[in-house]
């Protein structure tokens, strides 16, 4: 071909897009030149890519047809995006579908918890445990698929503030005291007065998901939450004294469905786990959530473990220069334990499902509480009337539908409109969104995320009707 004219090469029917000009400008200037040219021979689209080289008066000239290449490309991209699409729709679906998700299981574990208040023989109490172990099994592997298509979804943000570290690991550290009893691990909590810079819910999510792991894998000794201050940062830590992970997995444990070879259900490094009913084989997604989280919140997270004798996962926290006003105490059985609530105050449930409000009247009237059920605040607010005194707290769900708002705070300004703006609320929602959490700080409100367990609902009435003076009128 050297030496020929170009439109002997390719017919004139194909030069379009000003190839001669271009071959013509690339010689004058000097500078090689590489571009797609378009073509359409007989009906038929196509794409070269051309390559110009310029050496003296002549220049070199290159024709690739790569019409199928591109072809490839597009499908790849579309099939790509298609995927990325239907990814999208997937998470999107599970995080619209939580409330409904969340609903039944809520019901089911306030109805087996006050089962187990009253069982009838040894052998019902050990078949309401498992029922119990069960639905903790069920709630477990909710939240962490939620949390799992939330990021992936791409619709986890972040609220960073200073606060006291302590506010966040009292509440997590009584909470695993709780599921510790049940085992033959003791929880150790160091408290700490020390004041971080993070996402207060994401963080909390993080140090839970490790708490759970490290109760998960230790059959027997101890596990121990506290910090450590080091070159401006504190180190938040989570030890165990349980089977420990080989150096070879250290890098794969924080990967999606991956599970260390030989940690099964109710065998833990070969050893039995007796009535261990916490000891059970999960879906591999706490660790990879975790280390998605610290990612986001630029939180280094470092493991060391030592097979047979336990693991240390660590997190890394901007610390901040102040001390916060006073230590949080240690949680204690007392702190976990709902004795020396107001037994005899009101409390209104406020939900438009049958079950949940089944529940809450069963599992707060056992404790001796005085409680009214509604499926609207109107409806509470009539009852309230008939009954001739003001609430001393109201639990509603975040969704109530009829309402006219999708938002709690209508329902709480209905009743506090009419029986005063002191009235205390816990709002119930499967939506764990940074966003609920301010929406909670603006309204003055309590925020539980469901499926919420009972002992902890029950805890959490305790402080709040304890933590308010009480009306006097009364009758």
């Amino acid at each position: 071909m050297t030496g020929r004219r170009i439109s002997e090469v390719i017919p004139g029917s194909l030069l379009t897009g000003g190839l001669v000009e271009r071959h013509g400008n690339a010689m004058r200037s000097g500078r090689p030149l590489e571009y797609v040219l378009d073509y359409d021979a007989d009906g038929v689209q196509g794409h070269f890519l051309n390559i110009v080289v310029p050496f003296g008066p002549y220049i070199a000239a290159t024709f690739r047809d790569i019409s199928e290449s591109l072809r490839q490309q597009a499908d790849l991209e579309a099939a790509r995006h298609n995927a990325e699409k239907a990814n999208l729709a997937k998470s999107r679906f599970l995080a619209a579908a939580s409330h409904d998700l969340r609903q039944p299981l809520q019901a089911a574990v306030m109805f087996a918890y006050s089962l187990a208040n009253h069982p009838e023989s040894s052998r019902q109490a050990s078949l309401i445990g498992s029922l119990q172990s069960s639905l903790s099994s069920v709630q477990e592997m909710l939240n962490l698929l939620l949390d799992i298509s939330r990021l992936d979804s791409g619709t986890v943000t972040t609220t960073l503030a200073a606060f006291p570290l302590g506010s966040a690991l009292d509440p997590i550290v009584a909470e695993a005291s709780i599921a510790a009893r049940e085992s033959r691990v003791a929880i150790r909590y160091v408290p700490t007065r020390a004041v971080v810079h993070s996402d207060r819910l994401l963080l909390e999510r993080i140090v839970r998901n490790l708490v759970t792991n490290a109760l998960v894998h230790t059959a027997h000794g101890r596990v121990l939450i506290g910090c450590r201050r080091r070159a401006g940062t504190m180190l938040l830590q989570v030890w165990d004294t349980g089977v420990g992970i080989p150096p070879d997995q250290l890098d794969l444990i924080f990967e999606e469905f991956y599970q260390v070879p030989g940690q099964v259900s109710g065998q833990v490094s070969g050893r039995g786990v007796g009535d261990n009913s916490r000891r059970r084989k999960g879906l591999g997604l706490g660790l990879a959530i975790v280390q998605r989280l610290a990612a986001i919140l630029n939180h280094p997270i470092r493991v060391h473990s030592v097979p047979g004798r336990g693991s240390l996962f660590e997190v890394a926290l901007p610390s901040m220069p102040v001390i916060a006003p006073g230590a949080s105490e240690a949680p204690t059985t007392e702190d976990v334990n709902h004795s020396g609530a107001l037994v005899d105050a009101l409390v209104v449930a406020i939900d438009d499902d049958w079950t949940i409000l089944a529940g809450l009247r069963l599992l707060l009237g056992e404790e001796g509480y005085q409680v009214i059920t509604a499926s609207d605040p109107d409806t509470a607010a009539a009852a309230l009337r008939g009954h001739g005194r003001p609430p001393d707290l109201v639990i509603s769900d975040y969704h109530i539908h009829g309402t006219g708002s999708s938002s709690p705070c209508g329902v709480i300004a209905r009743i506090r409109a009419e029986f005063g703006s002191d009235v205390p609320c816990i709002v119930l929602t499967g939506d764990t969104s940074p966003a609920r959490f301010e929406e909670a700080q603006t309204g003055g409100f309590v925020l539980l995320n469901k499926p919420v367990p009972p002992s902890a609902l029950l805890r959490v009435v305790s402080q709040v009707l304890n933590s308010r003076p009480r009306s006097l009128d009364r009758r």
